[in-house]
């Protein structure tokens, strides 16, 4: 049967035909249900889920677990971190003072749920936009526009220049709406004319014509008088705070201790605000008049402009919109929403790719422009827009389509494994229950009946697609031969044309032509090494192994052993941190723990995001900071990572509670521990020279050890 499964296939199979290539073989049944998993949800499978995968020999397993986890709340609060990265989701305003946004958490628990509904990605970027100006009354809606509140801001204390910071506002809001609904660096035409792409400074500042009229909004849910109550506590206690200040000037130094504890307890005891929206609002009357600033400085104030797209993207029959347009966001998202819109569907599928593969078919997911990357499959990229447009803008069908295809499927390996019949890739004999629960004939019977996985099985191939005729396609922003950019139709999508494609060459000089249809019996072998030919694998002839992000390794951990509490949504969680890292916070009293320890536990996505102050766990694997649009996280690989894991807060309370579990499922036997330890941690059973090491190891030191030296496998840490 033909290697493509779906119209993706036929795309990628083209390529790696023209360069002479070959896809990798299938992955293992444990290997992919481990890929999805953390994929689909940012958690591990664990062993009975796995083994209930590897036992269902039916046509339509995989297509049965991808649905699964489609419609687990897990999958929402897995990709909606995908989407606070690239808005620079954060609860405190940062800069010196670092103030608290009012129940920020509101717009992370909308953006989970709205995943979870399959919302339509027209509708979430139109609700993010304009959502204050859709429905006023509407909780969700005036939680939706705090999108405009994410932004890091300066509030200065005596010498506030309230011109000066109203300008550093709307060009932070300016600019993270291009790169993220756009995918352009318009803020590199804030001081002039982009030096790249075709955005003139005008443009910029008509893009910021459309936010001119917008302030802020804290909308109280309490009662006037819950809110008059809370005013007076704080009043109160604040006057208390600045008479034990006053006492510091003459106080002796045990004295001034005294005081100084004494205030740090009120700060800390400080009751909580009354429950907010931290929204926007049109104030007309003080709407800020826009105009061209000379090298971006607002005291050089040139051209004064109304509202309008750039010129390269806005409908040419579209002039600029008058300044007292009544629903001035509406305008913006509707545009920024149109499928006539070139950019708005294909950055969106661009991500959705870049988080299943690692990289993006751009691989500049925010910088569509000439000075970004080239598509590396543009008619694929055209199709993913076009399907998401057609599929009604929702993202799940779009996740389907991709998992269910070949090159999802591939495996990590770079060549041909030498793995024998009737085992599996660890050369072990696979048990498997009745129930699905993974063993060895070795391990003790609750790990369970004996089912043997071969290694050329392989899930069943559903009928491949055809694509549909081939069209004029488009790409990313790109130029012409004169350097100006303009628009053509074709592939069912609007697009710029001038990626140097002429005769039938992509940027990298290769032949594009589409695959056979239906039927096609086999592909071509490579004539040479495909490390050598595509060493980024740009061509994708085999699966991109990574490395889990902090969130996933945290997750994970808490997952493995035991602890993970998946209480969902509300006010974010604050963990127990070094006392020099909170004393170096403006106000120290902005830090404060949670009170239950189980709260402790929660998943990283619903951890306190402030901008001063990240868990050095979460920073020294990568997490972003908070500053600006985070479109591709890196995956560094240093020291500090493995001293975290050795010597960290996190690691070793989790790997106590890790092999407490191990002593407590696989009884005291040290070959059944390590079972079940690589079964929980690393999806699979350990080698047997693994095995071996670690019955040497346990021999000598205690499980909580053990634990913790499987937290810092390779087989834990990454995805294949």
């Amino acid at each position: 049967m033909a290697w493509p499964r779906t119209a993706i296939d036929q795309f990628i199979l083209a390529r790696l035909e023209a360069s002479g290539l070959a896809p990798a073989p299938a992955a293992s049944k444990l290997e992919l249900v481990r890929r999805v998993y953390f994929d689909m949800t940012g958690l591990p499978p664990t062993p009975e889920e796995a083994g209930q995968f590897a036992d269902d020999t039916s046509p339509d397993a995989f297509e049965k677990l991808v649905d699964r986890l489609l419609d687990s709340p897990n999958y929402g609060e897995r990709w909606a971190q995908h989407w606070l990265d690239v808005v620079r989701f954060g609860e405190t305003e940062g800069f010196e003072y670092d103030r608290n946004i009012p129940d920020a958490w509101r717009y992370r628990d909308y953006v989970i749920e709205s995943l979870n509904r399959d919302k339509p990605y027209d509708r979430f970027v139109l609700e993010q936009l304009a959502g204050d100006e859709l429905d006023p009354e509407s909780r969700e809606m005036q939680i939706a526009a705090g999108f405009h509140r994410l932004g890091p801001v300066r509030r200065n204390a005596g010498n506030q220049d309230v011109a000066s910071s109203r300008n550093e506002v709307l060009t932070d809001r300016t600019d993270i709406i291009g790169a993220v609904f756009l995918g352009l660096t318009i803020g590199c035409a804030r001081c002039h004319d982009h030096k790249f792409d075709p955005i003139r400074q005008k443009d910029y500042y008509q893009m910021q014509a459309f936010l001119a009229g917008t302030d802020e909004r804290n909308i109280p849910l309490s009662s006037p008088q819950e809110q008059e109550d809370w005013k007076a506590k704080i009043k109160s206690i604040n006057q208390e705070i600045a008479r034990l200040k006053r006492g510091l000037k003459n106080a002796d130094d045990a004295e001034k201790a005294r005081l100084n504890r004494k205030v740090l307890e009120l700060e800390e005891n400080l009751p909580s605000p009354p429950a907010t929206i931290a929204s926007i609002q049109n104030v007309p009357t003080n709407r800020t008049a826009i105009h061209v600033l000379r090298r971006g400085d607002w005291e050089s104030k040139g051209e004064r402009v109304g509202m309008k797209g750039p010129d390269v993207l806005w409908p040419e029959a579209k002039r600029e919109l008058p300044p007292d347009t009544e629903h001035p966001k509406t305008a913006l998202a509707r545009w920024i929403a149109d499928p006539e819109n070139p950019l708005t569907a294909r950055v969106m599928a661009n991500r959705i790719w870049q988080y299943h593969f690692g990289q993006g078919l751009v691989k500049t997911p925010n910088d569509f422009g000439k000075n970004g990357d080239r598509p590396s499959h543009p008619e694929l990229l055209d199709y993913l827009a076009r399907q998401f447009i057609e599929n009604g803008w929702r993202m799940k069908p779009i996740h389907r389509m991709i998992l269910l295809s070949s090159v999802y499927r591939q495996s990590s390996m770079v060549a041909q494994s030498d793995r024998e019949p009737g085992r599996d890739p660890f050369h072990h004999d696979t048990d498997f229950s009745a129930n699905g629960t993974p063993r060895f004939k070795s391990v003790a019977p609750r790990w369970g009946k004996t089912v043997t996985l071969h290694s050329e099985e392989r899930l069943a191939l559903t009928p491949a697609l055809s694509p549909r005729e081939r069209e004029s396609s488009g790409s990313a922003v790109g130029q012409s031969g004169d350097g100006e950019q303009d628009f053509d139709g074709g592939n069912g999508l609007p697009l710029l044309r001038g990626e140097g494609r002429g005769e039938g060459k992509d940027d990298a000089g290769l032949h594009r032509d589409l695959p056979a249809r239906e039927g096609a019996a086999s592909v071509r072998t490579h004539s040479g090494e495909p490390g050598a030919v595509d060493p980024e694998n740009r061509l994708l002839w085999r699966f991109n192994r990574r490395r889990l992000d902090a969130e996933e390794i945290r997750d994970a951990m808490l997952s493995v052993s035991g602890r993970l509490n998946r209480k969902a949504g509300g006010p974010s969680v604050l963990l127990p941190v070094d006392p020099e890292l909170v004393g170096q916070l403006y106000k120290p009293s902005q830090w404060t723990v949670a009170a239950k320890a189980s709260d402790h536990y929660c998943r990283s996505v619903y951890l306190i995001a402030k901008r001063n102050l990240r868990l050095p766990f979460m920073e020294v694997f990568d997490q972003p900071a908070l500053q600006t649009s985070c479109g591709r996280r890196e995956a560094s690989t240093h020291a500090p990572q493995a001293l975290e894991l050795l010597n960290g807060r996190i690691s070793n309370a989790l790997a106590e509670a890790f092999a407490q579990r191990l002593a407590d499922e696989a009884g005291p036997d040290a070959a059944h521990q390590i079972d079940g330890a690589y079964w929980l941690a690393a999806g699979r059973p350990p080698t047997e020279q693994e095995k071996q090491i670690a019955l040497e190891f346990l021999r000598n030191q205690p499980l909580k050890e053990f634990a913790l030296a499987v937290f810092n496998l390779n087989s834990f840490l990454y995805v294949n």
